[in-house]
């Protein structure tokens, strides 16, 4: 199946060198192509297949421009941005293209996944992402209890947690509060790391 967002996903990723979010690249679409739904109207299947078909058109470009030599499309949520040959070398596109998931990259070039998705799956799917979002937000806050944040491994956690609980610890003269709020944070960094 050809995806008709290819051509115009070059062109803005060439336009906008400084990069876009999804929303930005998608409200781009939406003013250039026709056939580009309302997809933050509510409806989630269409907004489902408007994400699909965009990441799909973007890990197909990223793919064919590296082949090329013409440059890489660093493609996340966060931001979609094409970057020139000219400006990296090939090393650097090795790091880059080693920090996106593999299976996430097939998984969007995979038009099958697109055609077989349901309402009831994307509301699924939905939920799952905003459980992990909400997860991964708890995560960050609970770091910040132990005085941590990005990049950390367990083994900085623990030793934030031990030396934070013997310094708050009430027969220490510390704070018997502070002590359980740092408790509950280590709960729930143990939860995010071994239930996943």
């Amino acid at each position: 199946m050809h995806n008709p967002l290819l051509a115009p996903a070059a062109f803005l990723l060439q336009l906008h060198p400084q990069g876009l979010s999804e929303f930005e690249f998608i409200k781009l679409l939406q003013e250039r192509c026709d056939f580009i739904p309302e997809a933050f109207s509510g409806d989630v299947l269409s907004l489902f297949r408007t994400h699909f078909l965009l990441f799909n058109a973007l890990y197909q470009l990223q793919i064919s421009w590296i082949n090329e030599g013409l440059g890489y499309v660093n493609v996340d949520v966060m931001g979609i941005q094409y970057i020139p040959s000219s400006s990296h070398t090939a090393s650097q596109v090795t790091l880059l293209m080693a920090g996106q998931s593999e299976a996430l990259r097939d998984y969007y070039l995979d038009m099958d996944n697109l055609t077989e998705m349901e309402r009831g799956d994307v509301e699924t799917l939905l939920s799952g992402f905003w459980a992990k979002y909400v997860a991964s937000d708890m995560r960050v806050s609970a770091l910040a209890v132990l005085g941590l944040q990005d990049p950390v491994t367990m083994s900085d956690i623990k030793l934030a947690y031990r030396r934070k609980a013997m310094l708050l610890h009430p027969d220490r003269g510390g704070d018997g509060a502070a002590l359980q709020d740092v408790n509950a944070a280590m709960e729930q960094l143990k939860t995010y790391y071994f239930d996943k």
